[in-house]
């Protein structure tokens, strides 16, 4: 609806956010080719997107998640190569599963 009417049309605060995003989704493919042994030390462009658009909620769990696999994969390397996916998997699967129970709990009304 708002771009209907053109750029414009935005907030200047969101016009802001959108000139911030380019130059980010720019800037770091950039590095990557100038500073190619410096590649692991920048973050992920496809990371960041992500992190811009879900809800932070999702992206601090997610950041947590991998610190939480980072360190038991330092503590423990052969069971965290075992176990870490899996793991994070049945976690996504089971809130996936937790979400949709709880949008029909609240479509037959037992959730106000």
């Amino acid at each position: 609806i708002y771009l209907a009417n053109g750029v414009h049309s935005l907030h200047y605060t969101a016009r802001w956010g959108i000139l911030a995003g380019v130059i980010i989704g720019v800037a770091l493919p950039l590095l990557e080719l100038a500073l190619p042994k410096h590649r692991k030390y920048l973050p992920s462009a496809m990371g960041v997107g992500l992190a811009m658009v879900i809800p932070a909620f999702n992206s601090i769990s997610m950041f947590m998640g991998a610190v939480i696999a980072a360190l038991y994969a330092r503590s423990k390397p052969k069971d965290a190569e075992l176990f870490t996916v899996p793991v994070a998997s049945g976690i996504i699967a089971g809130e996936s599963i937790l979400g949709v129970v709880v949008i029909i709990l609240g479509v037959l009304g037992y959730l106000q």
